[in-house]
């Protein structure tokens, strides 16, 4: 099978934020990305029906041709060794947390994410050296699909729900959810004086290297970018004006 694209996946937004990042720094790329609607959000169903979602998705994108699959979700990607095919799978969450360790050790963390993200305590298995508190924020995921990431409403929400750690000192701050870096600038608001540390800026070194390290690269062709929903009335392009490039959107079959 001649594969040709990088295959990516999230259940809505959040892994659109990845796909622009990647999409900018590899523009000889295809990109087909699956937004998974029909199935969000991940983060409240259970650890079986998420590993079966990651199977489903998997699958999908390795039949189309996929030389590559991003899984753009940290819940997913806590729930995907199990998938096991001949092509690079790459997760969210080893590189989003490792960015950490610029800090000095003990210092104190929070990992904001869903509730299954923090259950899978697939963060803490890096961050061991790390004070970290954590807190499952299911509503923050429901803000930005209904497209109020950008409102008074996401910033009260956001400040209020984290108030209770704002004396804990916190120095750093992980976005353990994709769709929550369209609310980081609330995030440092609450923390002023935290690092936010995300996936979508580090994911690209990522991407690169596993390309390289695999030579899958593509270099002679300016690619395309396909955009799938699995929801058969979708308005995705609506809540994506700030995407970078130009892309095809349609329904998945």
């Amino acid at each position: 099978m001649n594969k040709k694209n990088i295959g990516v996946f999230d259940s809505g937004l959040g892994g659109i934020v990845i796909l622009n990042e990647l999409a900018k720094a590899l523009p000889f790329e295809d990109f087909l990305y699956i937004a998974d609607e029909l199935n969000a959000p991940y983060g409240e169903k259970s650890k079986e029906e998420v590993r079966d979602i990651v199977s489903n998705n998997c699958k999908y994108l390795y039949e189309k041709k996929s030389k590559m699959i991003v899984i753009a979700c940290n819940t997913a990607t806590a729930n995907s060794d199990h998938v096991k095919l001949d092509i690079p799978i790459v997760g969210v969450i080893e590189a989003t947390a490792k960015q950490v360790y610029e800090l000095p050790k003990k210092s104190n963390v929070l990992l904001i994410a869903t509730n299954v993200t923090v259950n899978s305590k697939s963060y803490h298995s890096y961050l061991e050296d790390y004070n970290v508190f954590s807190i499952g924020a299911p509503e923050f995921v429901s803000i930005v699909e209904d497209n109020l990431y950008n409102t008074k409403k996401a910033k009260d929400l956001v400040l209020n729900k984290l108030s209770i750690f704002q004396k804990e000192n916190i120095s750093a701050v992980i976005l353990g959810c994709t769709h929550f870096e369209l609310l980081k600038e609330f995030v440092q608001d609450a923390f002023p004086n935290a690092k936010i540390y995300y996936s979508s800026k580090i994911m690209v070194d990522v991407i690169k290297q596993e390309l390289l390290k695999y030579q899958i690269q593509e270099k002679n062709k300016f690619g395309k970018i396909v955009i799938e929903s699995t929801k058969n009335i979708s308005n995705i392009p609506d809540k994506i004006p700030w995407f970078e490039k130009k892309y095809v959107f349609k329904t998945k079959k």
